[in-house]
Formats: C-alpha cells, structure tokens, sequence
C-alpha cells in the first residue's frame, strides 16, 4: 500500500512516526520544482493506516482545494475511508475516535477565528465538548 500510493502521487516520507499523528506539505525549488512530503506512523495497523492514508490524501485533492480548513481535513477523512473499504482494512472504534478528535479539533479552531462552518459540518459542530 504504501510503495503503491507514494508512487502514485509521487510522495516522498519524510519521517515515520512513532506517535498517532501526520503531517503533509509541499516543497517548492527556485527551478519551479515540488517536492510531496508527508510524516505519518507506519501503516500496521488500522489507526495508523488512517492517519497514513489521511495525509496521502492531502496530496490527492491537493491543498488549498477547498476554502476551508475544516472542509478540506472532512474530505481528506471521507477519501481516507473510502480508501480504507477499498483495501479491506477495518474502520474501527479507534479510527472513529482518531477522526472525531481531528474533526472536533478543526471545527473548533474555525469557530474561534469566526470562520463559517461549511454546511456538511454543521452537525460535527454540535458535538459535545
């Protein structure tokens, strides 16, 4: 899986993470060159599959596709599970929890900046704290 999509979106891996948590970037050259960057935990397991698949899908929508932070981390998690069905790894209580935690944390930190929240998150900003 990972040969497969680094390869596919022509991603390098930075870093491996030990801890549950990504992140993914570009690289721009003076030459106009970009360069595919993601830190993520190895994919052994179904969280840390997620959070691998999450930040590969940075790359695949490309940033700054949506306006919204908190749109573009909902559809990267939407491309994640879809991704995860497709390869047979289970979606589990612990994946659910990881993305709750990451969505809560992004709805969160637009209503403090007075953003709007987008119309398919208005249910995930009435979680409980």
């Amino acid at each position: 899986m990972t040969r497969d999509l680094t390869r596919r979106y022509k991603i390098s891996v930075r870093k491996w993470r030990r801890h549950m948590a990504g992140a993914a970037w570009e690289l721009t050259y003076r030459d106009g060159r970009i360069r595919r960057v993601i830190a993520a935990p190895r994919p052994r397991s179904p969280v840390p599959a997620a959070i691998f698949l999450h930040e590969i899908d940075h790359h695949a929508i490309g940033f700054k596709r949506y306006k919204s932070r908190c749109l573009e981390e909902h559809y990267a998690w939407q491309w994640t599970f879809r991704e995860m069905e497709a390869r047979e790894i289970p979606v589990t209580l612990g994946v659910m929890k990881h993305y709750r935690r990451s969505m809560d944390h992004y709805v969160q930190r637009a209503r403090r900046a007075g953003d709007r929240i987008p119309e398919e998150l208005i249910q995930l900003a009435r979680w409980p704290g």
